[in-house]
């Protein structure tokens, strides 16, 4: 797993890596709905409220948690807060 930060004018962006096999085309759509677990994820601890509570979390600092789809080797996140919130 990798964390990157990156600063700029505008934006303080972080993001997380990781090198497993990414999420599935066909979850994207509902991934950050609260209870929303895949298939994959039977068995698995957890609820489903992770990603959710995270993206409120960041929308309530005017900022947003998405989820790039052109990564293409495993999964990667990130936190965008605008900069004047992140200081």
């Amino acid at each position: 797993m990798r964390v990157l930060a990156q600063g700029g004018e505008r934006q303080l962006r972080i993001a997380v890596e990781d090198s497993g096999p990414g999420v599935p085309a066909h979850i994207r759509s509902r991934l950050f709905d609260e209870f929303s677990r895949g298939e994959e994820a039977a068995g698995a601890n957890g609820s489903g409220l992770g990603l959710a509570i995270a993206r409120s979390y960041a929308a309530a600092h005017q900022g947003d948690l998405l989820y790039d789809e052109e990564f293409s080797s495993g999964a990667r996140f990130e936190f965008v807060l605008p900069q004047e919130t992140a200081l």
